[in-house]
Order: structure tokens, then sequence, then C-alpha cells
């Protein structure tokens, strides 16, 4: 299939192949990982060390032990900083930077909310705070930085997990501005996060929906290096196994739109037949096949369906190109050669606003099932193309023949096209039109052979049309006539 990926669905199939990674397997190596020493500033040796491995620089030096004020008024200097090529970048950071410790006290202090000047934006303190924490996570235990610090030999996981698991605590201000910083430093041209810390993304995500969007953009980072036929070999499990809603449409999105598309649609379709599918899940396998699927395989797959997803997605289906045509030569063919009702009713949902205001019109005459008569008089009431004396004759000769059960319209179809139709000559400058429309509607209300429900429904439509006074009125004529 030569239909591309639209960029925004690669950016987030990303998230459900990490999720698989997950619940994949775990990492096996943190036992053998020595953390991050957290005594205190003054007890701690200038450089910390993994694995007993030698320092690079004052080994046996002591750093003087700062203030949380003189740390605040630190990370202040360095909130100063505008950009990542400013020169005063390395003079303000690498005294932070240089005492792991002074950067973990950094996140508790942004995270205990000790550096908040204004509750809306972000302070010089914070500003800092964000910098110091991304030039860490980018630089410490990892070696190829073309950052100007000397690379920290720190337990590189310890040290990120501390900050990504801080995350919840943040304010989103600080989260986001952090996330951010992260996606624009890059170490030897790889992003600083790494599949390492997939596990911990996904279970912080999962815990934290509100932060979604921004784990989201993390986990992109963590994945982007995955090779193309591992990212489409897991999507494939994923979106055949997988129970969250969004994620099967994300990973059967990113399937379907692949070159290998078509033999994704018998997993759909798999799935859609399973009636252990739940329904979230189902509407999720919709709307992939309506933005991703061969056009006609979508159609055959969501016409089946009968919730209201599926006529929503059957409109997402006319909007690709060459969809409404689509979607005009599938109701043609199953009318032809005896397709169901819900098939064609949910084929007329999806031609709503497609400009085949005629087509839906010669459907309301024409169609043998009531229902479908109805949903296209409907349809067709709300093109603009349709505000004219035709539409509103084909109302009302529905509306006559209501006990014939191969030419009538419901009374309740008949009520919404009239409203749709009265505010349809409205928008398009024909008054007479909309007054007509309006009238039939309110003789319709006054109709002694309309149902309760039907006539409440219709008074609910006329108070889009008639002024409070004329409304009122109206109302008490129809009590009257109760007693």
């Amino acid at each position: 299939m030569s239909r591309s990926i639209p960029p925004i669905l690669i950016l987030l199939v990303l998230l459900p192949l990490a999720l698989l990674l997950f619940r994949a397997s775990r990492r096996t190596d943190e036992a053998s990982t020595a953390k991050v020493d957290r005594s205190t500033e003054a007890a701690e040796p200038t450089l910390q060390l993994v694995g007993g491995e030698a320092p690079t620089r004052r080994s046996s030096a002591r750093a003087p032990a700062w203030t949380d004020g003189a740390l605040i008024a630190a990370l202040a200097a360095l909130g100063e900083v505008e950009g990542l090529d400013d020169q005063r970048l390395v003079p303000r950071a690498d005294p932070i930077l240089k005492i792991p410790s002074r950067v973990e006290r950094s996140l508790r202090l942004l995270a205990d909310d000790r550096l908040v000047d204004d509750p809306i934006s972000l302070s010089l303190p914070e500003r800092g705070a964000i910098l110091a924490l991304g030039l860490a996570s980018a630089t410490y235990g990892r070696s190829g930085s073309k950052m100007p610090f000397e690379v920290h030999r720190v337990d590189r996981f310890a040290f990120v997990s501390q900050v990504l698991t801080a995350f919840p605590s943040l304010r989103p201000v600080v989260a986001r501005g952090l996330v951010d910083l992260l996606e624009r430093l890059r170490l030897a041209e790889r992003p600083v996060l790494g599949p390492e810390f997939l596990d911990l993304l996904v279970e912080l995500r999962e815990g934290n929906p509100s932060l979604g969007d921004l784990f989201d953009r993390l986990i992109e980072q963590c994945t982007a290096e995955l090779p193309p036929d591992e990212r489409q070999r897991i999507a494939s499990e994923f979106a055949a196994e997988e129970n969250d809603a969004e994620l099967v449409k994300i990973a059967l999105t990113e399937l379907l739109a692949g070159e290998e598309g078509a033999r994704y649609l018998e997993l759909a379709r798999t799935r859609l037949e399973d009636e252990n599918t739940p329904p979230d899940v189902r509407n999720a396998i919709l709307e992939a096949l309506a933005v991703a699927a061969p056009i006609q395989d979508a159609i055959d797959l969501i016409a089946r369906e009968e919730s209201i997803s599926s006529q929503v997605m059957m409109s997402q289906v006319a909007a690709r190109a060459g969809g409404d045509e689509a979607l005009l030569d599938a109701y043609d063919e199953r009318l032809a050669f005896g397709g169901s009702a819900l098939e064609r009713e949910n084929i007329v949902f999806g031609l709503m606003g497609t400009g085949n205001g005629q087509a839906l019109l010669d459907i309301a005459r024409t169609d043998p099932d009531p229902r479908v008569r109805g949903r296209a008089i409907l349809m067709g009431s709300l093109e603009s193309t349709s505000a004219n004396e035709e539409v509103l004759a084909a109302i009302l000769d529905g509306r006559a023949q209501k006990d014939d059960p191969f030419i009538g319209l419901p009374d309740a179809s008949v009520s919404s096209a009239l409203s749709n139709l009265a505010m349809n000559a409205r928008r398009n400058g024909k008054m007479e039109l909309m007054a007509k429309a309006t009238a039939e509607l309110t003789s319709l209300v006054r109709s002694p052979d309309l149902s309760p429900a039907d006539r409440g429904y219709a008074l609910h439509l006329l108070e889009r049309h008639l002024d409070p006074e004329e409304l009122s009125a109206l109302k008490a004529e129809l009590d009257q006539g109760q007693h």
C-alpha cells in the first residue's frame, strides 16, 4: 500500500511499542548496578564512583558544603542562561553538576516547591534547576557527550530514574520545561533517554494518566532507535493481545498503514468478531480501520458494526481521498445484492457533509427500509446544497406516506429534517424557505396522529426556531387540547 503514515501516528505508535517491551521483559541488571550515594554533601567526595573505578579528578578532595540558600542562588544564576550556546552556561553549571548531590538537592527543592516565585511562570531558580537536571541526565555516567563538562562516572540509571520518578511531584510548568529540555539535548547524536528507561517510564505513565502526554514524549526518545522490523513485530503482538483501547488503536494504525497492511486486516476482523472484545477496544479498532485500512476494506468491516462509533468512523472514511465515492459505490452494491439495512444506514451516515445532497435525497425516496430512508433525509437536510424546495417536498411526501413501509418516513426523522432544513435555509439566506420549514414543523406538532414522544421531540426542536412568546403560546394550546 502506498499511503504514507501520518506524522502524528509515527510519534504516537512509539508508546504502545514501549509498553509491550515493558510487559515482555524486565531489567535484569539493576541488582548489579550501584546506586547513587545519597549521603550528605559535606561527607561525600567531589566525584562519585561506580564499581570502584579510579576518579578522573580530585578523588580525595572534599567539596565545601552548600547551604540551601547558596544552592538556590547558584540555580538562580544558572537560570539566567539563555540557551545551550550561552557562554555563561559552563561556569554557572559546573559548580552544581560536579557535585551530584547538589543536583539531587535541586530536584528535591523543585519537588517541594521551594523554588516557586509565581504560581504560573517559572522562577529563575526553577529554570536553573531544570537546566542542571537536564545537563546531568545527558552527561552523568555516559561517554560521548558534546557538552563541555567532564563525564561523571555515577550510576546513570539510578540518577535518571530518580529524576523521572519525581515528575508527578513537579509543578506542571516545571515538568513540561524539563521534558522540553530533554528533547533538545542529545548525546553523540543520540537521545538522552535510551531503551533502558522504558520499564520505568511506562509504569509511571500508567500510574499518572494526567501526565500521559509528557511521558509519551519521553518514551518516544527511548524507542527512537528500535529497528523498524522490531517495531512492527511488537506492534502486531500488541494489537492482537492488548485491551488498552488507545494503544490498540495506535498500534493497529501503524500496522494497517504499513507496506504489509493488508495482512493485518484479518487481525482486526478477528478481534471484531470476538464477542469478548471490550466495547472501547472495538471502537479503537474501528478508528484504526477508518484512517489506515484500504478504503473498501474499511467500509466492509465498519459497516457491519451496530454502534454510534461505527457511524462516526464511516464519516472518517468519507473524509479520505475518494472516500465519499467509495461509500456511494458500497451503498449501491448492498442495495443491489441484498446488503443489510444496518450496513446501508452506516454508509449513509458517512455521507453527511460530503456534498452528496442529491444522492441522499434519492436514497430517502427509494431505500426499502424506513430507518435508512429516515437517516438519508436527516443527513441530506444538513447539506448546504439541499436548502431548497425539493428537499422540503421530499420531507412532506415522506410524512404524508408515513404508513407506507416502502416510501414513508418516521415522524422523528421528519421533525429532525424540518428543523435541519430551517437552520440550513437561514445559513444560506433563504428566509422564505426557513419560514416554510418552521411552519411545517409547527403544524407537525399539532398533528393529532403524532405520538406523545414524537410530539415532545418536535416541540423541543421548535425551541431553536420560535421566540419564547410563540413557544409558550404553542405549549398552552397543546395543553388545552389534551384537556
